[in-house]
């Protein structure tokens, strides 16, 4: 007997595996499939980075080259306000200009960091809410980089953890 066909028990033809599927399903099937497969070739075209893209983000110019990093030690600071104290967690590092001597930014770290401990003391706990808590932070930390270092400028300050209670 061919395999998959033959007949039933009772004498009746059994149909071949792949007859059992109305030939309609099968197709219809298929048509899904192959529908699937060109909206993700066509989704995949749209997605790709163009040649117009590229040169607009060509013309923005270089970008700029790391400057010298320099990692303040962790501080903690306490704030009250009227009704409960605050504890704030700080962990932040400076970006200076490129070709800045890291040597002398080590040594000046202690100095810089006492400074920012000076200036977030002063702080109320209301300036340290929602997102305008970051930016006033930052702020304060460069402000007193600034004073701390002169000549020398802060690039930019980068939180490496900000956590208020």
């Amino acid at each position: 007997m061919a395999r998959g066909g033959g007949r039933s028990q009772n004498g009746a033809a059994r149909p071949a595996r792949f007859e059992r599927f109305p030939g309609g399903l099968v197709v219809v099937m298929l048509l899904i499939l192959c529908t699937l497969v060109l909206v993700g070739a066509g989704g995949a075209m749209l997605l790709q980075v163009g040649p117009a893209h590229a040169a607009r983000h060509a013309a923005d110019g270089p970008r700029k080259a790391m400057g010298a990093l320099a990692a303040l030690p962790a501080m903690e600071f306490t704030l009250a306000d009227d009704r409960r104290v605050h504890t704030v967690n700080l962990k932040v590092t400076l970006e200076f200009a490129p070709g800045t001597d890291a040597e002398a930014l080590q040594q000046a770290i202690p100095r810089v960091a006492m400074a920012v401990s000076g200036r977030m003391i002063e702080a109320q706990p209301a300036d340290l809410s929602g997102g305008s808590g970051t930016a006033f932070v930052k702020q304060q930390v460069s402000i007193a980089a600034n004073r701390e270092l002169a000549p020398l400028k802060v690039r930019s300050v980068m939180l490496q953890h900000f956590l208020v209670r």
